[in-house]
């Protein structure tokens, strides 16, 4: 997955080496990264992430943090961000690859996503509009007898 925000800013999430991992850029430059080491996520079962950019104050200062839960809180992960994040808008969703030439599917997820949502708060329920996007090669259900063995 993939979020722009603002110019310059984006958030991957992604499995890499059979673990969750999220980098943090702006401008393409790495600002924060984290990852799971200890957690295989292509096991064949589900998985639960949580990913909340959160503002602490410490001291005088504020430090915008990203933190990370995986299956409901049983491992969870922290980092600084930057203070270049916050407040920015929404610009592009990526779910499951990045859009290639042609309607093709670049870095392509294969297996099965369900129930992304963005900017939920305490007062505030967003659910992501698919039928608002753009699908490719996206089918709905998940019929694989494994979904994590691909």
């Amino acid at each position: 997955m993939q979020v722009n925000a603002g110019p310059s800013s984006t958030i991957n999430l992604m499995v890499s080496e059979e673990q969750v991992r999220m980098d943090v850029l702006l401008r393409q430059q790495l600002l924060a990264s984290l990852s799971f080491p200890q957690v295989r996520v292509n096991d064949g079962e589900w998985h639960h992430l949580l990913i909340e950019l959160r503002s602490i104050k410490d001291g005088k200062d504020i430090k915008y943090m990203a933190v990370v839960s995986l299956d409901y809180g049983m491992f969870t992960k922290s980092v600084e961000i930057g203070n270049n994040l916050p407040g920015l808008k929404l610009q592009t969703l990526h779910v499951g690859g990045l859009p290639g030439e042609g309607n093709l599917v670049n870095k392509g997820f294969v297996g099965c996503i369900q129930g992304v949502r963005m900017g939920e708060t305490s007062t505030n329920v967003a659910n992501v509009n698919m039928a608002q996007g753009l699908k490719i090669h996206v089918e709905d259900g998940c019929d694989l007898a494994d979904p994590c063995d691909s």
